[in-house]
């Protein structure tokens, strides 16, 4: 974990890369089709950046002309967890049942319908209410998932538990990653479910410095 100082030169990093790189978002959306389903976004120091958003990771599950969707990654709620979730719905937990084997934390995914609970998750599990991302991940937002995971009953592998999305209307994220405010990168699965919420941000600023989609300030220039 980057504290103080050390993170501060860091923040001055990124914003020196993007500089330096003022053609690196479109080279990117170009390089995905236009859209940027299953990537990550990187969020960049800026003035005009909105208070929710500083330092924070996101999936995007979906991307296209009429919008996009997303979940924070690195923000965990306080005071709710998965147990206390299910207890308030309206099957609840069944008295007498079986162990409670995992109550992992909940995700602040965004600030649209933060009443509404989603798991993103490894493909290993799936139901008919199952939403494939690019085949790669899926996402499950009904309250048998939840309780597979609290009570160990074929869970997936991998997941993160999310109430509410981020979402922009048709056109918003392209203006925003055209004027920096993100940086997209390619997602992972050990970015996504394996790194702590405290380290994400900093791990994926390192795997964009080292990912193949880096451009140095004299690279691809005449």
């Amino acid at each position: 974990m980057i504290h103080g100082n050390a993170k501060l030169a860091q923040k001055e990093e990124v914003c020196t890369i993007v500089k330096e790189n003022l053609f690196f978002c479109d080279i990117f959306v170009i390089k995905v089709s236009g859209y940027l389903t299953s990537h990550l976004l990187l969020s960049l120091p800026s003035p005009k950046a909105e208070k929710e958003f500083e330092e924070k990771l996101l999936f995007i599950c979906k991307h296209d002309a009429q919008g996009a969707m997303g979940f924070i990654l690195n923000q965990t709620l306080v005071g709710i967890s998965l147990t206390d979730l299910i207890q308030q719905t309206e099957g609840g937990i069944e008295s007498g049942g079986d162990t409670l084997l995992r109550d992992p934390p909940i995700f602040w995914g965004g600030p649209a319908e933060i009443d509404r609970g989603f798991v993103l998750h490894s493909m290993d599990y799936k139901s008919d209410q199952t939403i494939s991302v690019d085949e790669q991940y899926g996402i499950t937002a009904n309250l048998d998932i939840l309780k597979n995971i609290i009570h160990g009953k074929e869970p997936p592998n991998d997941y993160a538990v999310f109430l509410g999305y981020s979402a922009w209307k048709a056109g918003q994220l392209e203006k925003e990653v055209a004027r920096h405010a993100w940086l997209p990168i390619p997602a992972t699965h050990a970015l996504i479910f394996q790194v702590s919420p405290e380290e994400k941000w900093e791990k994926a600023f390192h795997q964009l410095e080292s990912s193949s989609m880096y451009f140095s300030p004299t690279q691809g220039r005449a």
